[in-house]
């Protein structure tokens, strides 16, 4: 066999010498299958690469003249035999690249593509046979055929490449049902089918043998992860992606029990897709616009909580808990055994006689329920000046070695 390498290396350098590392490349060979003789020619597809001939990007096809060797080449839209040959950035349009040979003995011959990098998935690239009207899939097989010596049809073949699929979608809506996945593909070259799975690849939907090859359209979708699957032959491609969705997902997080009057608890709103929130605490007292709200309940009873959760789209959910409130034991205004709580104008005046615990803590609300004053109880006497406050009733609340006790006082200037 002649040797025939520095033609190749000419091919490689010069067509690493000005693509740019992201270039879509095809390497396609025809080989002799009764001999080890080959040859093969470079298409590559990168941005601001003209199709017509130009030295700086195409290389002209160099005849080796090899007895038994056959030849292989692109033609550039303005029909220049090529070894190496550039076309722009496939996006919206099929790529059609004429291809030609020469052989100078009769018999089968084997097309292959060595190399296939940088192409999206869900471009198909074939070889067709213009003269016998078949199409082989270059991805995933080759194609034999007869070919005569001295044949001058020499354009007989095509390389055939479409542009890649694209994608739209519409978010998930209120009920979480009505997603929408476009996929819009080359009409040019149609997929046998294409396919939605879910976040395990299970079959979801299938857009079936695009025979009137229109754009398919996967609905009634809920917010997830999917994976587009695309067939040709036995060719695969996916395209994985998630999509989102507006609905609303509301739950309340109630305090630890027990609850017990004028003690200060938090709820929270656990939520999906929520930006705004709207709660009931079922004893008259609404909140807005706040997550995690505090607050403190007056009265023992049994109490339904209710939570409105919504967003800008529209959508809302809601969610109830049911909390008992029990009575906080009370002291009233005078001395006890263990303590004492007293009014002198606007202070309140607080004497423990009993060991101070590490979480022991003073608070004092309103009749709104609303915290005035909240600090630990660290000395035997705690004065509490609320100048400033208006003139009326007022609950303080003594926390001490997990007991909690609450009496009434009145203030006034």
């Amino acid at each position: 066999m002649k040797n025939f390498t520095p033609t190749l290396l000419l091919i490689i350098l010069t067509g690493n010498a000005f693509a740019t590392v992201d270039k879509s490349t095809l390497r396609v060979r025809i080989s002799a299958a009764s001999t080890n003789y080959l040859d093969e020619t470079v298409v590559f597809f990168d941005k601001d690469i003209f199709p017509a001939y130009n030295s700086s990007e195409d290389v002209a096809k160099v005849f080796n003249n090899v007895p038994g060797v056959p030849a292989l080449f692109t033609y550039t839209s303005d029909s220049i035999k090529c070894s190496t040959n550039g076309f722009g950035t496939l996006a919206t349009t099929t790529e059609i690249v004429k291809v030609g040979y020469r052989v100078d003995v009769t018999g089968n011959y084997k097309f292959t593509a060595t190399s296939v990098t940088n192409f999206d998935p869900t471009s198909i690239i074939l070889l067709a046979d213009n003269q016998l009207g078949t199409y082989t899939d270059l991805r995933a097989n080759f194609y034999q055929v007869q070919l005569d010596s001295g044949d001058l049809n020499s354009d007989r073949f095509s390389i055939i490449v479409s542009y890649p699929a694209s994608f739209s979608y519409t978010n998930s809506g209120c009920n979480n049902n009505d997603g929408t996945i476009k996929v819009n593909f080359d009409k040019s070259i149609q997929w046998d089918f294409i396919q939605i799975g879910d976040a395990n690849n299970n079959p979801v939907t299938t857009a079936g043998s695009l025979v009137t090859k229109v754009d398919a359209t996967f609905s009634a979708l809920a917010e997830g992860d999917y994976t587009v699957n695309f067939i040709y032959g036995s060719y695969s491609a996916s395209r994985s992606f998630h999509l989102t969705g507006n609905h609303v997902v509301a739950s309340i997080g109630t305090p630890g029990q027990p609850i017990v009057t004028f003690e200060q608890v938090t709820f929270n709103a656990n939520s999906t897709h929520a930006n705004q929130f709207a709660w009931d605490f079922g004893e008259g007292t609404t909140i807005s616009g706040i997550a995690n709200p505090s607050l403190a309940y007056l009265q023992s009873g049994n109490y339904t909580v209710t939570l409105k959760c919504s967003n800008e789209f529209g959508c809302s959910a809601t969610a109830q808990a049911t909390v008992d409130v029990t009575v906080a034991t009370a002291v009233q205004n005078q001395t006890e055994k263990n303590i004492a709580v007293y009014a002198h104008d606007m202070s309140v005046i607080v004497n423990m006689n009993d060991m101070l615990n590490d979480n022991a803590e003073i608070r004092v609300y309103n009749l709104l329920g609303e915290t005035v004053y909240t600090h630990p109880f660290t000395t035997q006497k705690h004065t509490i000046s609320l100048d400033g406050k208006p003139n009326g009733y007022y609950l303080v609340s003594v926390k001490n070695a997990g007991q909690l006790n609450t009496t009434r006082v009145f203030l006034s200037k």
